[in-house]
């Protein structure tokens, strides 16, 4: 009797889910399988590299429940700082080895070599108009690649058109990686919207 009264339960649950009355969802996986209280035990690095001045900045603390969301973020502020120190190659992977009395955090850095900037170039029609407009650019080849020089040479060339009259203007970079030699070739690369005045 037992058994006929669960099969019908059952019957009732599916029938009602196929009619969209109730929503038969499975249990959301668990973060790496660890439990519920998984609480962060330790956290290290391993690899060619230990990131130390964002390790204030990670979300992933001991003592504090592990979270999926905080190791992404992490994982991210440790390749932005790498990316931030020319490291264009680098990688990062995190591991949780659940203990007893918490888990293991272990991030895997790849940090690979700096990057060095190779060629740099100065495109379109107001290259070849103002000669001195390449005067503004503030990275040289042999400079360890950096996104913030790189900006900065974009908002100097952008000044010294509008200081020239020049209006309009669209500044953009791009940038050739040549992997086995650890070099970038970076073009500048200026349109204009709209006419000279």
């Amino acid at each position: 009797m037992k058994l006929v009264a669960a099969l019908a339960l059952a019957l009732c649950l599916v029938a009602a889910a196929a009619l969209g009355v109730i929503q038969l969802i499975p249990p959301a996986p668990e973060p790496f399988a660890v439990g519920r209280s998984a609480v962060v035990r330790s956290v290290r690095f391993v690899g060619d590299r230990e990131p130390a001045p964002v390790r204030d900045r990670l979300q992933t603390r001991i003592g504090a429940p592990l979270s999926d969301l905080a190791l992404a973020a992490d994982r991210a502020t440790i390749v932005r700082a790498l990316l931030d120190d020319s490291r264009l190659d680098a990688t990062v992977d995190a591991s949780v080895r659940a203990g007893a009395a918490g888990v293991d955090v272990a991030f895997a850095v790849r940090a690979g070599p700096a990057f060095q900037v190779g060629r740099v170039r100065l495109v379109g029609a107001l290259a070849t108009r103002f000669p001195d407009l390449a005067e503004q650019i503030t990275i040289r080849t042999g400079d360890d690649v950096s996104e913030r020089a790189i900006e900065r040479s974009q908002e100097r060339l952008a000044w010294w058109l509008a200081a020239h009259g020049v209006k309009g203007i669209d500044i953009r970079h791009s940038v050739k990686l040549d992997h086995a030699a650890a070099r970038a070739d970076i073009t500048f690369e200026i349109t204009i919207a709209t006419a000279l005045r």
